[in-house]
């Protein structure tokens, strides 16, 4: 069902993008004020050989694809996606670096999500030959703005919960491993 959903996005996302109208889901790979912390780990990681065009789309996607697919790197991806941007919603058919997609704009869940919904729309207006109608930034800011609210929120509530754990735990032993 997931690899249908994403199949169905994607195909939304190129089919909105040619008609220059919908929500899509962009993400813009690492932050910018980051770069140097993720550069400084690669070169330590890879002894000095660091990729240069991370800024890229195909720079991206590769480097990325390959940490995943070594057995030896691929723990570095956790510390990566903590410089990475958060996804973003746009009026513009930007990429999704981080799932290696050049367009991506939800639909699959018109019934809970209105970006869903308004793409249905879009696609609708499309199909019928009508003039597509697009959102005003401002509507798309706001979408973005709940939506950081929404983390942040997810965010607070995981460090409660695990204070809630630890706070019965205090002064026992344990065995982990990092």
């Amino acid at each position: 069902v997931e690899e249908s959903m994403l199949i169905t996005n994607i195909c939304a996302g190129e089919l909105l993008s040619q008609h220059n109208t919908g929500i899509h889901t962009t993400h813009e790979g690492f932050r910018a004020e980051r770069i140097g912390e993720v550069k400084a780990l690669l070169k330590e990681e890879f002894d000095g050989q660091v990729p240069t065009d991370l800024d890229t789309f195909e720079g991206f996607v590769t480097f990325i694809t390959k940490l995943k697919n070594n057995p030896d790197k691929c723990h570095l991806l956790a510390p990566l996606k903590r410089m990475m941007r958060p996804s973003a919603l746009s009026s513009e058919a930007k990429p999704h670096m981080n799932m290696g997609f050049k367009h991506y704009a939800t639909i699959s869940s018109p019934i809970r999500r209105f970006c869903d919904l308004s793409n249905n729309w879009a696609i609708g207006q499309i199909l019928s030959k009508q003039k597509t109608k697009s959102l005003p930034s401002s509507s798309i800011d706001a979408l973005n703005e709940t939506i950081d609210s929404g983390r942040v929120a997810c965010r607070e509530l995981e460090q409660w919960l695990k204070c809630q754990f630890a706070k019965n735990k205090v002064g026992q032993e344990a065995s982990g491993h990092i």
